[in-house]
């Protein structure tokens, strides 16, 4: 345990790639809008003292700060109050809970990118600090998890520094788009579907653009798109059509986006074209 003044539960619950299949973990997806109210809930019903709910495709997860007495199992069993669709019974045989200095190895791990799907992932980081300001906007962060998660953030830059994974940009954006000019060979002149305008487009954006592919952008809210996605494709110096028509000119789908049902109505017309 650590000690601040007085003895300090760290705890943490959730799920991951590691242990729950996509479509659960789709399930169990906080949007970034919903975080600091769920964990604010959480404190509210007097399940924990201070906590940071981080939530990505590949995990949710909660880090906290609970009373020496609280238990375990009163802690999953608080998932009744996260807002999110996933049954509690599909909850129990997926989530796992930590604590103490099995809580704090994982989120060091988690922050290092060494428990990511792509190991030495860099976009967690951002993604934890972002989680960190949610629940500082809700009063949620006290100081002594504060320091926590800023001890696992510095571990994470020395990681990342120090060894050699930080020597090249890793994310599943990157592999996609590797694998799509190992199967296409140059992306040059090719048509690229990009499904979703989020963090992970970007990336995507930003490398299929320098192998000067021809993009439209499919996000299911054309006219309020975000401006870092208009921002990326200047960057990207590729052709960037805004449509929601999706032609049968595509020669590659890239789908990155937290809209399922976009994603499926898109999904049907990618197999209708390649059946073409």
């Amino acid at each position: 345990m650590l000690r601040y003044g007085s003895e300090v539960n760290f705890v943490l619950a959730g799920i991951s790639h590691t242990t729950a299949p996509v479509d659960i973990r789709e399930q169990v997806f906080i949007p970034e809008s919903g975080v600091g109210e769920c964990v604010r809930r959480l404190i509210d019903h007097d399940q924990i003292e201070s906590g940071v709910l981080l939530s990505t495709c590949n995990r949710t997860e909660l880090y906290a700060v609970a009373s020496v007495e609280a238990g375990h199992d009163r802690l999953l069993e608080s998932f009744g109050w996260w807002p999110h669709v996933l049954p509690f019974e599909a909850w129990q045989r997926y989530a796992y809970r930590l604590s103490g200095e099995e809580a704090m190895a994982h989120l060091f791990r988690v922050a290092s990118g060494l428990d990511s799907m792509m190991i030495g992932e860099a976009q967690i980081l951002g993604q934890i600090k972002r989680a960190m300001g949610a629940a500082r906007q809700a009063s949620a962060l006290d100081a002594r998890l504060e320091i926590i998660l800023r001890g696992a953030i510095r571990a994470a830059k020395r990681t990342r520094h120090e060894t050699g994974l930080g020597r090249r940009p890793v994310s599943v954006s990157h592999a996609a788009v590797a694998a799509a000019m190992n199967l296409l060979g140059d992306l040059a002149g090719r048509g690229v579907l990009l499904i979703g305008a989020g963090e992970m487009s970007d990336v995507a954006l930003r490398l299929i653009g320098q192998g000067r592919g021809a993009v439209a952008a499919y996000d299911g809210f054309l006219s309020s798109s975000k401006a870092s996605f208009i921002t990326a494709a200047s960057r990207a110096g590729s052709g960037l059509s805004r449509s929601a028509r999706i032609g049968p000119c595509k020669n590659l789908a890239v789908s990155a986006s937290a809209r399922p049902r976009i994603a499926s109505r898109v999904s049907i017309s990618v197999r209708g074209t390649r059946a073409r």
